[in-house]
């Protein structure tokens, strides 16, 4: 969502067209600005979260099926051991390796299109903000689907994402016209608008998918940790 606003927000064309009276040269959100922005916000929330607000139990330790997992220094290498030759982890990681990077070649469409063939930023701008209520929807229907069976979910999520990225970066970005007028034609923009949400959305589900995944193939004795190290290393690859 940050993204988006961003991109939106950062588009001359964009500010000129929706937002200025008068036409400007400067858009609302620079690069400083928007970092400037950013770090104040998780500055606040951070403070507050830590000098304003108590941490307590939701519910009684009688109600509690899970026991407090204590891990003793003794039991540190154990653990490792078993990480590391955690078949699921294995087949999870060799999975997203495998298939990942073709969705990952998707995200600098944008950036090809508009710095490359000029394609107006306005209109990617437009298309992203558009998109954004049903990534937020997206997220939940996919948190939805895969507290069943996320396994299987992810695989098919896997399977449709490679299918839309394919599709984008074989037909749409190869075939994109580099005349200005015929980008703006209806044909090319509602063709370029609905590959670019649909990638958008399979994205969304993709990764709410995989975290799900993570959650069930987790290490419980050090839940916290090993969740924080596999969402990073699954966005790293």
């Amino acid at each position: 969502i940050s993204s988006s606003f961003f991109i939106a927000f950062n588009s001359v064309d964009f500010c000129n067209k929706w937002i200025y009276s008068t036409p400007q040269e400067q858009p609302i959100l620079t690069i400083p600005n928007f970092l400037f922005i950013w770090a104040i916000s998780q500055a606040v929330i951070t403070i507050w979260i830590a000098f304003f607000t108590t941490e307590g139990k939701i519910w009684d330790d009688e109600d509690d099926e899970e026991e407090e997992i204590t891990v003793m220094p003794s039991q540190i290498f154990a653990i490792l051991k078993d990480i590391f030759f955690n078949k699921n982890l294995l087949y999870y990681f060799a999975f997203v390796l495998l298939t990942g990077q073709v969705s990952n070649l998707t995200v600098s469409k944008s950036a090809y299109l508009t710095d490359e063939l000029k394609f107006s930023r306005a209109s990617v701008s437009q298309i992203r903000l558009l998109s954004t209520p049903a990534n937020l929807v997206c997220s939940v229907l996919s948190g939805y689907f895969a507290s069943g069976r996320p396994f299987t979910f992810f695989f098919w999520t896997t399977v449709i994402s490679l299918v839309f990225a394919s599709y984008s970066i074989l037909v749409n970005i190869r075939y994109f016209p580099t005349d200005p007028v015929e980008q703006q034609s209806t044909f090319n923009l509602v063709h370029y608008a609905t590959n670019e949400v649909v990638n958008q959305l399979a994205d969304v589900f993709w990764f709410t998918t995989s975290n799900a995944v993570i959650y069930k193939i987790v290490d419980k004795r050090i839940a916290g940790i090993h969740i924080t190290l596999l969402t990073s290393m699954t966005n790293w690859a």
